[in-house]
């Protein structure tokens, strides 16, 4: 079994394969109890959990390293370790915050109901265009691999305010399904904390990147620069996207933001063709920064259209009805 998996490699390389098999269970397995914690609004529990494979992981390769340790077997038994201890502790947090609830009934929300849930808000939540980077791959397609390179370090620039933006998100999603009394207007205020922390990072780093970009991957990565400046203003767009795609989720609008995802492609597609061969990497920057502007502007309009509605439904007097 071990020579089909990874034929031709040493015993060891193939064992340290077959480990790191176990990894894609463990993190399945750790989604659903950080999913469970995240419903329960267990954010302080939530995060640390969270960051738990990826702390003990460095930790422990940190350890390997000082200890003169340098296999390939050491370090995917580290991986598995630092799961396994996440998901063992995950559980247990999990449990303990269970006992003493009372289950309630959920006949009225069957698999079906999940499933469509789960369908609709799919391409919102999982965006094909941020997965699969269709940019990098039109690049690397298309243009040389040195230019790939310029890009992609541009692109690196970029997480942090993804990062605000996924954070706030995971605590806006199970705030807004306990708030729907309040509709709506509990949305927003999620969207301007995310918009303030995101604009001040994208500012703070458009401004230091002709600084940032030489010094912490070279002098030859220079060239980097503009498209590093191009690719931090679509992070806001993006940053604004996901934020209100999951508050939409939490007030049962799946649909919203797979819709904005959907035009973010249709924009996205034709403007790649169009501004590539003319402008190189600049030009795919432009493309993926406008179908992010313009896929928030859709799902904007989405929400406040379905706002509208829910307001007239709301100021809509139920009809009396006479005894006769």
């Amino acid at each position: 079994m071990l020579a089909v998996l990874l034929p031709g490699k040493p015993v060891w390389v193939q064992i340290a394969g077959i480990f790191t098999l176990l990894a894609g269970p463990l993190s399945l397995a750790l989604d659903y109890l950080l999913a469970i914690l995240q419903g329960q609004q267990r954010f302080g529990a939530f995060n640390v959990l969270r960051a738990g494979p990826a702390g003990l992981y460095c930790l422990l390769a940190a350890v390997l390293f000082v200890l003169g340790f340098k296999n390939l077997l050491l370090i995917a038994a580290a991986l598995i370790s630092a799961l396994l201890v996440t998901v063992a502790a995950s559980v247990i947090v999990v449990r303990a915050g269970l006992s003493g609830i009372v289950p309630k009934s959920v006949s009225e929300f069957g698999l079906r109901d999940m499933f469509g849930f789960g369908l609709r808000g799919m391409l919102g939540s999982v965006s094909p265009i941020e997965t699969f980077r269709l940019d990098q791959a039109a690049i690397g397609l298309f243009l040389s691999p040195a230019a790939l390179g310029l890009y992609v370090v541009g692109l690196a620039f970029t997480n942090l305010p993804r990062f605000f933006a996924q954070s706030i998100g995971m605590v806006a999603y199970p705030l807004m399904v306990s708030r729907r009394v309040y509709g709506w207007a509990a949305m927003w205020p999620f969207l301007w904390l995310t918009m303030g922390l995101s604009t001040t990072a994208i500012l703070g780093l458009f401004w230091s990147a002709p600084m940032l970009v030489p010094t912490i991957f070279g002098q030859q990565f220079a060239g980097a620069v503009p498209v590093t400046r191009i690719l931090l203003v679509g992070s806001l767009f993006f940053a604004a996207r996901r934020i209100l795609t999951d508050s939409s989720r939490g007030l049962g609008r799946p649909s919203a933001g797979s819709a904005a995802e959907v035009a973010a492609w249709a924009w996205l597609l034709p403007s790649v063709a169009l501004l590539l061969p003319r402008l190189g990497i600049q030009g795919v920057a432009i493309a993926l920064t406008t179908s992010a502007a313009f896929s928030l502007l859709v799902l904007v309009a989405i929400l406040l259209i379905d706002q509208s509605k829910n307001r007239k439904r709301s100021e809509t007097p139920e009809p009396v009805r006479v005894a006769l």
